[in-house]
């Protein structure tokens, strides 16, 4: 989104820029324009981070990954730590008040040491289908007691 912001703007003040007396930019120009404009929209729509945890029998993992018309970049790990030191893990469901009335909730899991990962990463926690959701049955059916839920207003 804030690729195509970044080039709409530009775009348009150079429209603006090189419009004639009648308003209207030359037609060279305007098919400049209209091709930034595309190939940002176009970047915008095949461009996707991907971003996944993965708990195995020796690790717990959360990497990210670019994709870009299809090409994948480089995988980067953001954290990992031995499976072993999985012994507890606080889900903290934040909500704040809506300009529009209602609620803004997001959620928020925290891992041993510094290392969280929210639902927005993953998917919204209300769609059971979610990664996020189906991730937090699976730690929630190996943790039992030591999952603990918090919320906070």
């Amino acid at each position: 989104m804030v690729l195509v912001l970044l080039c709409v703007f530009p775009v348009m003040a150079a429209g603006a820029f090189f419009s004639d007396a009648h308003g209207k930019p030359p037609p060279a120009v305007t098919a400049a324009l209209l091709a930034v404009l595309a190939l940002a929209a176009a970047f915008y729509a095949f461009y996707v981070t991907e971003v996944v945890v993965s708990v195995d029998e020796h690790t717990v993992r959360h990497t990210q990954q670019d994709v870009a018309f299809g090409i994948r970049r480089e995988l980067r790990v953001q954290w990992e730590f031995p499976r072993a030191e999985l012994r507890s893990v606080r889900e903290v469901t934040t909500r704040t008040p809506s300009q529009r009335g209602g609620w803004n909730q997001s959620s928020m899991l925290h891992f041993v040491g510094d290392r969280k990962i929210s639902d927005f990463a993953l998917g919204a926690k209300s769609d059971p289908a979610s990664a996020y959701s189906r991730f937090v049955a699976s730690l929630r059916a190996k943790l039992g007691d030591q999952f603990t839920t918090e919320e906070k207003v």
